[in-house]
C-alpha cells in the first residue's frame, strides 16, 4: 500500500482544494480530548512519549519524526537508520494497558479538523480510483469520506488497526514505549490474514503496543517528500491549512463509534490563524 501513496498525492496535484469548516467538525461527542502537537521547522518535538487514560485505555503515545526528534533517543534508529527507511519521515509508537476487553473492532483514521474538502472534478475522479483501489486491498473496513457535516463526519480515511499498522505486540505486563517490536515477516502475515483472532487475544489487563512508519509526508514542514518526479509538494494542496488527527476507537457492533485517544498535529500556519481570531 505504500507505493499508493506517491501516486496519490501526485494525482492530488492536479487541482485545487476548498475547506469548509464548522463547530461540529472539532471534536465527536463525547470523545477525550486530543494531544495537541504545533509541527514547525524550527522546534523539535517532546522526546518523551505523551501519556493518556481514556475510556479503559492507560498508556503512551510517541510521534518522531526524522529531523526534528533528538538523533540521541534510544529509539530513533529503529524508526530512521538503514536503506529500507530512507523514505520514512515519521514513526507513531502507541503502547498500552487494557481496563476492560475492547467492546469492538479497533480502528485509526487520519482525520481533518474541518467539516468538508472539496476538490477539482479531475482531483476527485482520480483520488477515488486511488481509495477504491487501496479500499480492495484492505477489505470492507476500509472507509473514507470528503465530510459529511449533516452526519458529524469529518473528512477521513480509516483503517482496522492490526490491519495498518507495521508491528504489533500483545503482552500480559505493560512494556516500555522505547522497545522494538520484532514481529518475524510470518507473523506479520499470519495477523493481517486473521485480524479475527489477534483481536480476540485483547483482553482486560493485557497490553497492546504497536509502531507504523509514515513514508512521504515530512509534517514537520507538512509538505510530501521524496516524491517521484515532483520530489516535494505542499499538503495544503490538499487539505489546506486543517490540522491532522490520529485518532484511536472503537467501532462497535451497530457501527458506533467510542474514542480512545487521538494525537492532533497543527502546522504553524493553522496555529497562527487561531491565535489571530
Amino acid at each position: 500500500m505504500r507505493q499508493l501513496v506517491p501516486t496519490f498525492l501526485s494525482i492530488l496535484d492536479t487541482g485545487s482544494v476548498t475547506l469548509e469548516t464548522s463547530a461540529s467538525a472539532t471534536a465527536y461527542e463525547g470523545s477525550p480530548p486530543p494531544f495537541h502537537l504545533t509541527l514547525s521547522p524550527s522546534e523539535p518535538l517532546p522526546s518523551n512519549p505523551l501519556k493518556f487514560n481514556n475510556n479503559g485505555l492507560k498508556g503512551q503515545i510517541l510521534l518522531q519524526t526524522r529531523d526534528h526528534t533528538n538523533k540521541g533517543c534510544p529509539h530513533y534508529s529503529d524508526a530512521f537508520s538503514g536503506d529500507k527507511y530512507k523514505t520514512c519521515q515519521a514513526e507513531l509508537r502507541f503502547s498500552a494497558k487494557l481496563a476492560r476487553e475492547p467492546q469492538g473492532q479497533l480502528i485509526i483514521s487520519a482525520e481533518l479538523d474541518a467539516a468538508t474538502v472539496k476538490w477539482s472534478k479531475l482531483t476527485r475522479g482520480l483520488s477515488y480510483v486511488v481509495l477504491q483501489l487501496i479500499g480492495r486491498m484492505i477489505g470492507p473496513d476500509f472507509t473514507y469520506s470528503t465530510g459529511d457535516p449533516l452526519r458529524g463526519v469529518r473528512p477521513h480515511v480509516s483503517f482496522p488497526l492490526f490491519k495498518f499498522v507495521d508491528f504489533v505486540d500483545i503482552t500480559s505486563e505493560p512494556v516500555s514505549i522505547s522497545r522494538a517490536i520484532n514481529e518475524t515477516d510470518e507473523e506479520i502475515k499470519e495477523r493481517l490474514i486473521n485480524t479475527s483472532l489477534f483481536e480476540s487475544r485483547l483482553k482486560a489487563n493485557t497490553t497492546i503496543s504497536f509502531q507504523t512508519r509514515i513514508h512521504y509526508v515530512d509534517f514537520s514542514a507538512w509538505c510530501a517528500s521524496d516524491l517521484p518526479y515532483i520530489h516535494r509538494m505542499k499538503l495544503s494542496r490538499w487539505w489546506g491549512n486543517a490540522p491532522l488527527r490520529f485518532s484511536i476507537w472503537e467501532k462497535g457492533e451497530d457501527g458506533g463509534r467510542k474514542d480512545v485517544c487521538s494525537l492532533q498535529l497543527n502546522n504553524p500556519a493553522y496555529t497562527k490563524l487561531r491565535s489571530e481570531r
